[in-house]
């Protein structure tokens, strides 16, 4: 049912997207991303078995107008992270991308037990904290807003080797499918929400450059991505309605003489 054309770029490997035979339009990625499991697994098939070790991904911008043009990607060849699994992984990870500076790794831990659980009690987190360390990491994926609101992250939680969350190569290839499938369903569902919200917003969706070393998909209203036709698009511009056209006068009504002597 889903194809994907492959040519090589400079530095990667770009791809098209075909449903039966013909272009896949990105409205269609995004409904499928959202709704289909099937095309969940094929998607995350296809960055499994990409022939590069590591790489990043970056999605062709998204702005109001183009969302029925042909669906396009890239992965771009990246170093493998250099990067020890401890215990606090995770919360090492998350240390930095939520732009929490002033805050301690169990501090940050605890932010995102609240995100999972609801918990709010920090005297409740740090006793079962204690006793289990894998506590609070219920959803098998997180999405939130980042610190200025403008960016939203796409997180997988530590459900396997934590190895497998090093980069996007490793996560496809050794994560659970339920989990991959959520990474893109909750990617689908960003989008579709600020696109609604903000038509003339243009989304940029990828794993970005120099982060942390924890899988993360980043869905952002500034552009970051590196691939220069992505990186120089310029959306196009928005149709300008037409001034509505006046209505013709109403002709006025003649009134009927009456006949002299009548």
């Amino acid at each position: 049912m889903w194809e994907t054309e492959g040519e090589p770029i400079d530095g990667g490997l770009r791809y098209r997207l075909f449903k039966e035979g013909r272009p896949m339009t990105y409205i269609e990625l995004l409904r499928d991303w959202l709704k289909s499991l099937a095309f969940q697994e094929f998607f995350s098939g296809v960055l499994a078995n990409a022939p590069l070790p590591a790489f990043r991904f970056e999605l062709h911008p998204l702005a109001n107008g183009m969302l029925d043009r042909h669906a396009e990607f890239v992965l771009l060849e990246s170093p493998v992270p250099d990067r020890t699994a401890n215990s606090e992984g995770f919360a090492e990870w998350s240390y930095p991308i939520v732009d929490y500076p002033t805050l301690g790794v169990l501090a940050v831990k605890r932010t995102f037990h609240r995100l999972t659980t609801g918990e709010t009690n920090a005297e409740t987190i740090r006793i079962r904290e204690a006793r289990d360390p894998s506590y609070g990491i219920i959803q098998p994926v997180v999405s939130f807003l980042n610190v200025t609101s403008d960016a939203v992250l796409v997180v997988p939680s530590p459900r396997d080797a934590e190895s497998v969350y090093a980069h996007p190569a490793a996560f496809f290839r050794g994560a659970n499918e339920h989990q991959r499938g959520r990474v893109w369903g909750d990617v689908a569902d960003t989008v579709v929400k600020w696109g609604t919200m903000n038509a003339n917003v243009v989304m940029h969706v990828g794993t970005p450059p120099n982060a942390p070393p924890w899988f993360h998909l980043r869905i952002d209203q500034k552009p970051w991505l590196t691939y220069p036709p992505y990186r120089d698009f310029v959306p196009p511009p928005q149709p300008v309605a037409p001034p509505p056209v006046p209505a013709p006068p109403k002709a006025a009504k003649k009134r009927a003489r009456k006949p002299k002597g009548g």
